[in-house]
């Protein structure tokens, strides 16, 4: 069963956390990412754990550190009494439907939960999908929790018998939310656009608009792969060996669309330059690379070298 990424605070709960529980919560819980699937995150929220569908750069939580996401939660807190969750499913195929902590029979409320097949690597593209599922259900007169809207958002989990509604057949394809996300949306989004660490600069921007045509999803999983791999040769400093870790990035740049093999090893050889820990090895930053190429030969065997060579045209 496919697995994606989420922040998982451990502590379980059997009834909604306290304000000074909260904070405790949402200091550490950036730093908790893992992995898991769609029955494991069930069974988490039937445990009262907290978590968020959100992972985060540097391991803090907030907005501007956003990095990805693959799930998509909504908090629907108006709702008649009686009211039938067959409504809901009516509107939107959601994978998970469960009470809160907060749902009694006179007061329903449920948080529903997307799965996406794939994932969003853009906070407004993010933002953007949340205001779609929002339109959905005004246009039912349902009330969707603003606050469930800010894409680091942490949701709390509930009791053993919250679990409502459980689909794993029909996960949500992200590239069809995207295509359904309209103009006025993005105009939403647009006034309020969330500024990220994953921003290009102008004249990464313009070589990443030599690549042609790209849906919009497509496209910001490029720009993060790229930003976040030369993020990580910039500032690697251990453990692991440093030829593993150069060969690493350039294989991860090298399977980006049709980015130039001169703009790789330039992009390569400015992060290694601007990084102390590789200052004590080789000459330059060209024979740090041409050496990492050497070492992950001799190590992995020719076949990956030769497919390195072949895909990435970095030369021996």
């Amino acid at each position: 069963m496919m697995k994606f990424s989420i922040c998982l605070d451990h502590q379980m709960w059997n009834e909604k956390p306290k304000p000074q529980d909260v904070g405790y919560i949402s200091s550490r819980i950036g730093s908790k990412e893992v992995q898991v699937t769609q029955e494991e995150l069930a069974r988490h929220i039937s445990c009262g754990q907290t978590w968020t569908p959100a992972t985060f750069i540097g391991g803090q939580r907030s907005i501007r550190n956003f990095n990805q996401i693959s799930a998509l939660g909504l908090d629907l807190d108006d709702l008649p009494p009686g009211f039938d969750i067959d409504e809901l499913l009516g509107i939107f195929d959601f994978q998970i439907i469960h009470k809160t902590f907060s749902w009694t029979p006179d007061r329903p409320k449920y948080r529903a939960i997307a799965i996406l097949d794939d994932t969003i690597y853009d906070a407004n593209l993010a933002k953007a999908s949340l205001l779609y599922l929002q339109g959905l259900f005004l246009q039912h007169d349902i009330i969707v929790d603003n606050s469930c809207l800010e894409v680091s958002r942490l949701f709390f989990g509930g009791k053993s018998d919250c679990i409502v509604h459980y689909d794993e057949c029909n996960w949500v394809l992200a590239e069809d939310l995207d295509a359904a996300i309209t103009p006025e949306i993005w105009n939403k989004v647009n006034k309020n656009k969330l500024k990220q660490v994953k921003d290009l600069d102008t004249e990464d921007q313009d070589v990443f608009n030599e690549i042609g045509a790209l849906s919009s999803h497509k496209r910001t999983l490029f720009i993060t792969k790229f930003k976040l791999e030369c993020e990580r040769l910039r500032t690697f400093s251990g453990p692991g060996h440093r030829y593993c870790v150069v060969f690493n990035s350039a294989r991860v740049l090298g399977s980006i669309a049709t980015l130039p093999r001169d703009y790789i090893e330039a992009k390569l050889i400015e992060a290694i330059r601007d990084n102390p820990h590789f200052h004590s090895w080789d000459k330059n930053p060209s024979e740090i690379i041409q050496n990492a190429i050497t070492w992950a030969r001799q190590t992995h065997g020719c076949d990956d070298i030769e497919e390195f060579v072949e895909r990435f045209i970095l030369e021996i």
